[in-house]
């Protein structure tokens, strides 16, 4: 009887103890620590820190540099040569007036025609854009003969409604008749000293100055004796304008492509 009772619970204890000890503890540990671990650090660590640095460093850093150097800085060497001076004056932009700037300003001139062309478009841009008249230049051309000063100088009332009604030129009855004037006055002009550009050159001054001016004290006198003559819409800034056109004056800017070859 008494080796009965030892087999059984020799047996009992032998099944027993697997699975309490090794059996769950087999279980319960890779659950707690390894497979919880395993899931939970790439979450909080890896993962995590991968998504954000690339938003906060890389992705924006790459969108705003271009904006704010690359971009607007490539605009602005392309108006310069290697050596870090202008090829042109910074004014002109339109082609009509880059063309004007490279054939046409300051090369000096006396074509009394061309002269002539010069006053009446500087006249009309007071108060507007050089621009603007460029654009309207060939209308002015056509409306207003050619700019041979006897033919506008015979312009009559019928004339000044055509050109009031023309929309390819700058319709101000002021400047229209401003014109008119201006081709008469240059023929009386013309007969006291030969040349419409006769005249004109007798003002001329120094042909560069320092700075950038708007007048001069010879676009001054030129104005007041212009003013004396008869003619119309002719200031001092005009003046210097006309001035710069017929080429009386270089101005074109230090390191202008143009500077020095007039």
């Amino acid at each position: 009887m008494a080796g009965r009772t030892a087999r059984r619970t020799a047996r009992r204890t032998a099944r027993r103890t697997p699975r309490k000890t090794a059996g769950r503890t087999a279980r319960r540990t890779p659950r707690k620590t390894a497979g919880r671990t395993a899931r939970r650090t790439p979450r909080k660590t890896a993962g995590r820190t991968a998504r954000r640095t690339p938003r906060k460093t890389t992705g924006r850093t790459a969108r705003r540099t271009p904006r704010k150097t690359t971009g607007r800085t490539a605009r602005k060497p392309a108006r310069k040569t290697s050596g870090g001076a202008p090829r042109r004056c910074s004014w002109p932009r339109s082609e009509a007036e880059i063309r004007y700037h490279d054939e046409e300003w300051c090369v000096p001139t006396r074509d009394d025609r061309l002269i002539f062309e010069y006053l009446v478009l500087e006249s009309a841009q007071a108060g507007l854009s050089w621009r603007t008249i460029l654009d309207k230049r060939e209308g002015y051309r056509r409306a207003f003969a050619g700019f041979r000063p006897r033919a506008v100088a015979a312009f009559g009332d019928a004339d000044v409604a055509r050109l009031l009604s023309d929309a390819s030129i700058v319709r101000n009855r002021a400047k229209i008749l401003s014109a008119i004037n201006n081709a008469r006055r240059l023929l009386e002009v013309r007969r006291e000293f030969g040349t419409f550009a006769r005249y004109l050159w007798q003002f001329a001054g120094p042909l560069r100055r320092p700075g950038r001016a708007s007048s001069s004290p010879e676009s001054e006198a030129m104005a007041r004796d212009m003013r004396s003559r008869g003619f119309t819409f002719v200031g001092p800034l005009v003046c210097y304008s006309l001035m710069q056109a017929v080429g009386m004056i270089d101005d074109h800017e230090p390191g202008c492509r143009v500077r020095g070859t007039l």
